[in-house]
């Protein structure tokens, strides 16, 4: 009777093995090639250190949740605007965060729900 099971189990299994080898697969193996040039950091990072009138920085420095071991610096700020600008970040290369998210718009997105690439 185990030969039987086992005859069973390894036939189920070799008809499985055939199944996925005749499925379709894409000839890039799901490798999206960049049309556009990779993004680029600028040579001098942007300065986003402000002064604000001591009003204003107080309320910030009570609602500053940055950890101390990892503050807010000009370069760090520069590489966050390069990648959200950056549509190699979305699966077909064709989006970014930045697509949605409009610096006008406050950052938010202003369609009730996501669309998405496609």
């Amino acid at each position: 009777m185990t030969i039987r099971k086992s005859a069973i189990v390894l036939l189920l299994l070799a008809n499985v093995i055939v199944f996925q080898q005749c499925s379709k697969s894409d000839n890039n193996s799901g490798i999206i090639t960049p049309v556009d040039p990779p993004p680029t950091l600028p040579a001098t990072a942007f300065t986003y250190n402000m002064t604000y009138p001591v009003h204003i920085q107080n309320a910030l420095t009570i609602n500053d949740n940055t950890p101390a071991n990892n503050p807010l610096t000009n370069d760090g700020a520069t590489l966050g605007r390069v990648l959200f600008y950056d549509k190699h970040l979305s699966k077909n290369n064709s989006v970014s965060c930045a697509s949605c998210h409009k610096p006008q718009s406050s950052f938010s997105d202003v369609a009730r729900l996501s669309t998405g690439f496609a």
